[in-house]
Protein backbone atom coordinates (compact mmCIF):
# COMPACT_ATOMS: atom_id res chain seq x y z
CA UNK A 1 0.00 0.00 0.00
CA UNK A 2 1.18 3.41 -0.41
CA UNK A 3 2.12 6.11 2.11
CA UNK A 4 -1.03 7.70 1.66
CA UNK A 5 -3.62 5.03 2.04
CA UNK A 6 -1.77 3.86 5.18
CA UNK A 7 -2.05 7.21 6.57
CA UNK A 8 -6.14 7.81 5.56
CA UNK A 9 -6.87 4.30 6.46
CA UNK A 10 -4.39 4.93 10.40
CA UNK A 11 -7.30 8.31 10.18
CA UNK A 12 -10.20 6.49 9.50
CA UNK A 13 -8.53 4.02 12.34
CA UNK A 14 -8.37 6.41 15.10
CA UNK A 15 -11.57 8.60 14.16
CA UNK A 16 -13.62 5.24 14.77
CA UNK A 17 -12.42 4.55 17.95
CA UNK A 18 -13.11 8.25 18.83
CA UNK A 19 -16.67 8.08 17.33
CA UNK A 20 -16.73 4.72 19.54
CA UNK A 21 -15.84 6.28 23.16
CA UNK A 22 -17.90 9.18 22.14
CA UNK A 23 -20.85 6.63 21.97
CA UNK A 24 -19.76 5.09 24.82
CA UNK A 25 -19.35 8.19 26.92
CA UNK A 26 -23.10 9.31 25.48
CA UNK A 27 -24.62 5.84 26.19
CA UNK A 28 -23.22 6.43 30.01
CA UNK A 29 -24.94 9.59 30.42
CA UNK A 30 -27.91 8.90 28.73
CA UNK A 31 -28.30 5.97 30.85
CA UNK A 32 -27.68 7.96 34.18
CA UNK A 33 -30.27 9.93 33.06
CA UNK A 34 -32.99 7.98 32.73
CA UNK A 35 -31.23 5.37 35.74
CA UNK A 36 -29.60 7.63 38.23
CA UNK A 37 -27.03 4.99 40.01
CA UNK A 38 -28.29 3.64 43.64
CA UNK A 39 -27.38 5.68 46.04
CA UNK A 40 -26.11 4.30 49.79
CA UNK A 41 -29.07 5.14 51.46
CA UNK A 42 -31.43 3.31 48.73
CA UNK A 43 -29.02 0.29 48.45
CA UNK A 44 -29.77 -0.02 52.11
CA UNK A 45 -32.68 -0.49 52.11
CA UNK A 46 -33.12 -2.51 49.14
CA UNK A 47 -33.74 -6.16 50.21
CA UNK A 48 -31.29 -8.87 48.98
CA UNK A 49 -33.51 -11.72 49.63
CA UNK A 50 -35.85 -10.00 46.84
CA UNK A 51 -33.11 -10.10 44.36
CA UNK A 52 -32.38 -13.89 45.36
CA UNK A 53 -35.91 -14.99 45.16
CA UNK A 54 -36.27 -13.56 41.59
CA UNK A 55 -32.87 -14.99 40.70
CA UNK A 56 -34.66 -18.53 41.79
CA UNK A 57 -37.75 -17.96 40.18
CA UNK A 58 -36.82 -16.73 36.69
CA UNK A 59 -35.44 -20.39 35.40
CA UNK A 60 -37.94 -22.22 37.97
CA UNK A 61 -41.10 -20.32 36.39
CA UNK A 62 -39.98 -18.71 33.31
CA UNK A 63 -39.00 -15.02 32.58
CA UNK A 64 -42.57 -13.81 31.36
CA UNK A 65 -44.39 -15.94 34.33
CA UNK A 66 -42.44 -14.01 36.47
CA UNK A 67 -42.77 -10.80 34.97
CA UNK A 68 -46.17 -10.61 34.95
CA UNK A 69 -46.11 -11.81 38.91
CA UNK A 70 -44.04 -8.96 39.50
CA UNK A 71 -46.18 -6.59 37.40
CA UNK A 72 -49.17 -7.35 39.52
CA UNK A 73 -47.36 -7.84 42.54
CA UNK A 74 -46.29 -3.84 41.61
CA UNK A 75 -49.96 -2.58 41.09
CA UNK A 76 -51.19 -4.40 43.98
CA UNK A 77 -48.40 -1.98 46.46
CA UNK A 78 -49.17 0.23 44.51
CA UNK A 79 -53.07 -0.03 45.29
CA UNK A 80 -52.13 -0.46 49.03
CA UNK A 81 -49.97 2.58 49.17
CA UNK A 82 -52.13 4.69 47.95
CA UNK A 83 -55.68 3.26 49.95
CA UNK A 84 -53.54 3.37 52.97
CA UNK A 85 -52.26 6.98 51.59
CA UNK A 86 -56.22 8.00 51.89
CA UNK A 87 -56.72 7.00 54.93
Amino acid sequence: MSPRLEAEKAALIQRAELERLSMTAAWIDARNAVMPPASSRRAARSNPWAARLLRIAVPVLGLSRVGRIVQMASVGLMVYRVVRGLR
